[in-house]
Formats: C-alpha cells, structure tokens, sequence
C-alpha cells in the first residue's frame, strides 16, 4: 500500500511506535551522506594544499615557508589565529588556509547587506562557503579577530524538512580574540546578567553604544535578520547552552551543512552525558507547552468562527490561522520527537531521510494539504498530553541513577574547563608568537620586615574571605597615607589598609568571574553575572555596594579590573594609591617601608605618572632591549625617540583625566561636608550660653565660647585636607587674572607646570599640618574660630568651582576618559597573561 495514501493517524502511530526503536537504519542513512560530505570535503582540502604549496614556493625566495603561511593567512583573514596545540592547531590552520586560498571564489549569492530573504549559500554543504559567511559576517559588524568554533545551516533545511519557499538560517559559535578578551577595555563595564541580557538587532545592528549599563564587550552575540544569522562567543553560548534551549541543543547534534574545529568535537565528544538533563527537557516542555496552547486556542476560536459562519467562505483571517496550526504543530511535533530521542537516551535525529516516517509526518502537517484541522489538533493533543505524562514520570526517577541528570552541574563544570582550555591555548600562542615578558610580582620596594608584614596582612584577609588572588599593591589608607595620623596610632592594628589584588586569569575568563572587592568586616562584592558552584544565585547584595568608597575603616581589596575602572571613574581613594607610589612621593613618605608594590604595579605607575624618577630609567633599559632584539643602530635611537614621545604623551593623558575629575571628587566631597557644617547656626547660640552656679544662664561672646561639640572641628579638618590638595592640582594649571586657563599656542593644549601629581600626605613640618593636626584635636574650637574658618572654606570652594567650571569647557573629559581606557590596555592584559 503506497505510504501516502495512509491515514495520518495511522502514520502517525507508525512514527511514535518506532520512536523508541533503534535508530540503526537513520544512522546508516546520515553514515552514508556524511561519507560522501567527507570525500566532498577531502576533494576541497587537497585542493587547498595544492595552493598552499603553490604559495609557499613563491614565498621561499625571501622567508621561511612556515612563517610566511602564517603571516599571510593572518593578514588575508583578519582573524588572529595561532598556533593552537595538538588538534587546535591542525583545526585552526586548516580554517585559515581554506579562508585564504578561497579568498578568490565567492560562494554568496548576494553580499550580506543587500540579501533581505531566500538563500543565501547554493550549496551550504560546502564548508568554504560557510567559512565565508561566517567571516564576512563578523567582518559586516567590524568583529575582527573571531575564530570559528561552529558554523552550520540550521532551521527547515538542515532538518530536511524545507519548501520551496523556505529561508536559509544559520548559527555558530566563535572565539574572540584573546588580546581583547584580556583588554582592559572590552571589561570596562561590569556585565549583566544572562536573564537580562537580550540582543537587540533592529535594523541589524547591535547597539551596544545606546546605553552604558547594557553594554556587554567583547560582542557576545551578533544577530543578523535577513537572512537569519545567529553567531554566539563561547562563553555567552555557554550560558545559554546550560539553560537546556532547544535552539541551542540541536547543534551540538547536527552532522551536515556544518563546518566544526578541534574544540568542538571535543564539546560534542560526551554531548548526551553532558547536557540531558531536566533542565533541558523542561526548557523543550515549556516550548513545546506554549506552542500546544497557541494552537489550542486558534483551534477552539476556529471552530467557534465556523459555527457562526456555517456555510459562508471563509474569510482571510481564518485561512491565516488554518496556516498557523499547521506550522506551530509541525514544530510542536518535532520538538517532541526530539525530547522522545532525549528521553530514551539516543541522539537526538537533526536530518531527516527522505524515506523515514518521521520526515512523512512532519511534512504532511507542514503542507496541510492531506490533513484537516481538527485531525491535527487532536494529533498534537494527544500526543503533547501522552509526553507530558511521560516527563513527570522521569522527574520522579531521574534521582534514582536515571542517565537524565536533575542538574545542569556536571554541565557547567565542563563547560567551565571547555572554556578555560581554549582561552589558555590562545594565551599562550599569543605569548609565543610576541616578545612578551611575564611579570614576577615581586616587591619592588626593598626587602625589608615592614614590607613583608604588610603582605602578610593582605594574604590573610584573602584567606579569611577565601579569595584567589595575586598581590599587586598594598599600603596604609586615610590618615596615615596622609600624613595626618597619631603618633600612638603608628601599630598595624591601627592602621586603616587599600590593597588591589588580581585574581587568577583562568577565573577571569571562567563562568565563575571572580568578586570586585571585599574587606575585613567580611563583605565581598560579587560581580553582577555571579554564577555559583552549585548553580546558587549570586547573595544578596547590600543597596550601598555601589556608593563611593568614600570612607572605609579597615582592610579593603579591589580586583584589578574593578580598581581600575575607580581609576578611570576617578575615585580619589584609588587614585591615591597611584599618587603615593610615585618614588618623587613615596620616597618621602614616613611610612613608606610598610607600602608593597610589585614590578607589574611599578610598571604602571611609570607608564602614567609624569616626572616619575625611574620613568626615564625604564623606558631606557626597556628600549635597550628592544634594541639589542632588533640589531639595528639607527633603527635604535629612533626607536627610543618614538618610546619617549608616546611615553610622554601617556602621560599627560592619565594627567588630564586624573586632575581635572580628581579635583572633582575632592570638591564634591568638601562640599557636602560643607553642607553638613551648616547645621553650624542652628546651634550656634547654644555654645554661647553658659550656666552659672545659681542656675542662671549668662550670654558669653564668640570669642569666649568654646564649641564642646568637636564633630564640626573634625569636618573643617577634613574639608581643609581636601581643599590644600584641590588647590595643589589647581596650582599646577597656569591661570591668569581672570581665572582663565592659559593655552600652550603652539599645541593648543593646557600649559601645565612642572609638578602634576598631587602630594597626597602633609609634610610634618608644614604650617598646613600644624593647622589639620589642631582641627583634627580640636584645638581651634572657639565659636568665633569655627564661624571664620567655615566662611573662608565656602569661601574657597568657591574659587575652586570656578576654576573647575573653567576647566571643564576647556577639556572634553569623555574624550580623555576614552584615550586613559586605551591607554591601560597593555597593562591589564599584560598582567592576566602572566598569570
């Protein structure tokens, strides 16, 4: 009996029935395309090597064969594949060379912009076309770099299931270039988390500049409409991969129409071990249930429409939902019979034979040419109803030894390692194929006891708080980083710590991002897309954790990616730490034995602070070495002049950053102290009453009073601490009479003078200190002394808001702001590779 003239029920009794039979016959079926896929494919690879040999000679007449294929596939793909290890390596090559020897042979149809529908490959069998759709799609969003892990065709046609007017869709999966994984820049801003994060593509593109908070770098996911692309980094696919989305499941299962590296075979090697889990079938159901729904409720609203029509036409609308039932239960059968495939611990079937029963069903529903309506809601309902049964059932069992994990925790561990093992292969060919020196993370600052004990302080609170991590700075904080502390106060115990540490680059580029902060009361600041061991939430996080770090009793210690977007942020207690080691300062300080900074800390400090004594020094040993590597004298010196120049130029651009929005923050500190001080008269005229022995109250002058209340002596102590240092940078930017800022005429920038960084700490036997010390000890608390120095505070405030409004015209702090993240760049990713 010919197959089409069954009964749709019948044949759809005939494919649940076989459901849970051996998949032997569909397996020798995909076997046998893949064979001939892969003669395909070893046609086009001999092809390729005949190129490259071709290439090769050519190329021996100047260089060595090995580094001129490199140094071309690099440059022809913008795509900064090393030499990965073992398999990575061989994969990565073979993507390259086929993307270079092809770049004279164009599969697409129409390029990426101008194809709004259809197809956009003649052949998506052919892996050098899909090579060339997912490089030029990342080249359409300038996502230069991308290493392709996954690309594939997926949707009707990959399922064999395609019409004449079918769409082509495709998905992958890349790896970012590891130089701007490790930036400082692309991590500036703190990620969101995974449930908020949504792609907007309108119009095609990523608009990740239209709001700060949702920006997300590198690019985790590029969205394409027309046709429908889809190309995820690995670790934002990860996470997506974990939450069990069938759109996410079904790659890891498909065989044809894919181009795959090393990587991804060994993602896909333990795929059902992995990644069945309940969560994945929950995530299938809960699609699955919101499609049988929506077919449900256009099947009822269908009938009711018929009752009332009778024997009328029917109109449009009702074809349009007739149309709609029959494509939402297409995919509501298929779906089942992957969630069938899941259940029984088979692979789930990508590509369906032509003969297969399977296929038959899934398009007679799909046409809805040989079915009606109602026979196939009543398909979809009893089927849908028949596996529902059949999940809960598997819910109750899957904690007795059911291969279906309940949780996605094996899942996440692998995928963790999965991402780690590709990021450290890319660190390391990175390293190799540059000079690259790691830091030792040593001190720098003598080796003497008090130095020690410092470390040894910031270590134990890191083992309190069970952070991982590496030393890179540590000192005092508040008064004693000032200058401004009691003698009797000089023990350890007493003094207030700022310490920035850098956790494990392995932590870094993981699915567990490591916390931003903790101190010695025991609060850590997790990162916004905190994942737990165990899949927990991130605790609760208290509402201050994002104020400023204003005042902090204690030990505090930032993550350096944290630290170094306060730098940028300009928080004034980060930036101290900046301030206080350059040797011009620190040098005099009167603690300066108990500060630890390491080589990689004292690199930077040199990098950015002007006037620094052993800036010059370094750049010079550093130029030597370049020298000696290049062995060419006049290339040397102008080398060294090149050095010098971008040097100085860094400089002045942290310089301006940190001035101008330091200045800010002191002047906005001093001014809400200001605001607290005004308080001052409500309460005034009770200091200027006293009692006498017989109960009376006599009326004393301002010069007689005393102010017994010493907060106020305290606040003009600090709010003068700040405006000494608002005006030391102050003093450095050349004002005339007017308050304006002279500009250097010939490179129309801020004329400056010698001294830019701020001195941080009181000299002792300064009148400035002298004057701090008796406000801080209340010394100064007559009513009339307090009154006059609150007037000449706000009286000064004034002058610095006028010279920082001044300032402000003159600098774009956004544009400086953009040229600092720039410029710790090299620092940040120079720290995470050596670690």
């Amino acid at each position: 009996m010919d197959q089409s003239t069954v009964p749709i029920t019948k044949i759809s009794e005939t494919v649940f029935n076989r459901l849970n039979q051996s998949n032997d016959d569909i397996n020798n079926s995909h076997n046998y395309k893949n064979n001939n896929n892969n003669n395909n494919n070893n046609n086009n690879n001999n092809n390729n090597n005949n190129n490259n040999n071709n290439n090769n000679n050519n190329n021996n007449n100047n260089n060595n064969n090995n580094n001129n294929n490199n140094n071309n596939n690099n440059n022809n793909n913008n795509n900064n594949n090393n030499n990965n290890n073992n398999n990575n390596n061989n994969n990565n090559n073979n993507n390259n060379n086929n993307n270079n020897n092809n770049n004279n042979i164009n599969y697409l149809l129409k390029p990426i912009n101008e194809i709004n529908e259809g197809k956009i490959l003649n052949d998506p069998s052919n892996q050098n076309g899909l090579k060339q759709l997912f490089y030029e799609i990342n080249k359409h969003y300038n996502n230069f770099g991308s290493k392709l892990i996954f690309f594939s065709l997926i949707g009707s046609e990959s399922f064999n299931l395609n019409i004449e007017s079918s769409d082509q869709d495709f998905f992958g999966v890349y790896e970012c270039d590891i130089d701007q994984i490790l930036s400082f820049e692309s991590y500036y801003y703190n990620r969101i988390p995974i449930e908020v994060f949504q792609c907007n593509n309108s119009n095609n593109s990523l608009q990740k500049d239209r709001d700060r908070d949702n920006i997300i770098n590198p690019n985790e996911t590029i969205v394409h409409l027309k046709p429908d692309i889809t190309i995820h980094e690995i670790r934002h696919f990860s996470k997506l991969l974990l939450l069990g989305n069938p759109k996410l499941i079904e790659p890891l299962f498909i065989e044809n129409f894919c181009s795959s590296s090393q990587s991804w075979l060994n993602l896909i090697e333990n795929r059902k071990h992995n990644f069945y889990t309940i969560t994945c079938l929950n995530h299938y159901f809960s699609t699955v249930k919101v499609l049988y729904y929506d077919i449900k409720s256009i099947f009822e609203k269908d009938q009711k429409e018929k009752q009332q029509q009778q024997q009328q036409q029917q109109n449009e609308k009702s074809l349009n939902d007739r149309k709609s039932i029959f494509k939402k239960s297409y995919h509501t059968i298929r779906l089942l019979i992957e969630m069938n495939d899941i259940i029984n611990y088979k692979d789930i079937r990508i590509f369906l034979p032509n003969q297969s029963e399977e296929r038959k069903l899934l398009m007679k529903i799909r046409e809805g040419e040989e079915i009606d309506v109602q026979s196939c809601f009543e398909l979809v309902q009893s089927k849908y109803l028949e596996f529902e049964s059949k999940f809960n059932d598997l819910k109750k069992i899957s904690t007795n030894g059911s291969k279906i994990q309940l949780e996605s925790i094996r899942a996440l561990h692998f995928l963790n390692d999965w991402i780690i093992n590709i990021r450290r292969n890319s660190i390391e060919n990175s390293i190799q194929s540059s000079s690259f020196e790691r830091y030792k993370f040593k001190n720098e600052n003598g080796n003497n006891q008090e130095s020690n004990n410092s470390y040894n302080i910031a270590m134990d609170l890191m083992k309190k708080n069970n952070i991982k991590g590496t030393l890179i700075y540590f000192g005092p904080s508040g008064s004693h980083l000032h200058g401004l502390h009691d003698d009797e106060n000089d023990n350890n115990e007493k003094i207030d710590w700022i310490g920035i540490y850098a956790a494990p680059t392995n932590d870094i580029v993981s699915l567990f991002p490591p916390p931003l902060k903790h101190d010695s009361s025991g609060f850590i600041m997790y990162s916004n897309e905190h994942i737990g061991i165990n899949l927990n939430p991130a605790p609760d996080r208290p509402n201050n954790q994002n104020k400023k770090d204003s005042f902090s009793k204690g030990i505090i210690l930032y993550e350096l990616k944290y630290a170094l977007q306060l730098i940028v942020n300009c928080s004034y207690r980060v930036l101290e730490c900046v301030f206080i080691s350059s040797s011009q300062i620190l040098d005099n300080h009167p603690f300066k034995n108990k500060f630890y900074i390491t080589d990689a800390w004292k690199d930077f400090i040199n990098n950015v602070l002007i006037n620094n004594n052993n800036n010059n020094n370094n750049n010079n040993n550093n130029n030597n070495n370049n020298n000696n590597n290049n062995n060419n004298n006049n290339n040397n010196i102008n080398n060294n002049n090149n050095n010098n120049k971008n040097n100085n130029n860094n400089n002045k651009i942290f310089s301006k950053l940190s001035n101008s929005n330091l200045i800010q923050q002191y002047w906005g500190l001093a001014k809400g102290i200001s605001m607290k001080n005004s308080t001052f008269k409500k309460v005034k005229s009770n200091f200027l009453k006293k009692k006498d022995e017989d109960g009376t109250t006599t009326t004393i002058s301002e010069d007689d009073a005393l102010v017994t209340d010493d907060s106020f002596s305290k606040n003009l102590f600090f709010l003068n601490y700040l405006l000494i240092q608002c005006n030391t940078i102050l003093n450095d930017i050349v004002f005339n009479e007017n308050n304006t800022i002279i500009i250097s005429p010939n490179n129309n920038e801020i004329l400056l003078k010698e001294k830019e960084i701020p001195s941080i700490f009181i000299d002792k036997q300064s009148k400035d200190y002298q004057f701090l010390m008796s406000l801080k000890h209340n010394k100064l608390n007559k009513v009339s002394t307090i009154q006059s120095l609150m007037i000449e505070s706000d009286s000064i405030l004034d002058e610095v808001r006028i010279k920082l409004d001044t300032l402000k015209k003159i600098q774009r702090i956004d544009l400086v702001e953009f040229e600092t993240i720039k410029l710790l760049n090299s620092f940040y990713n120079k720290v995470r590779k050596s670690l």
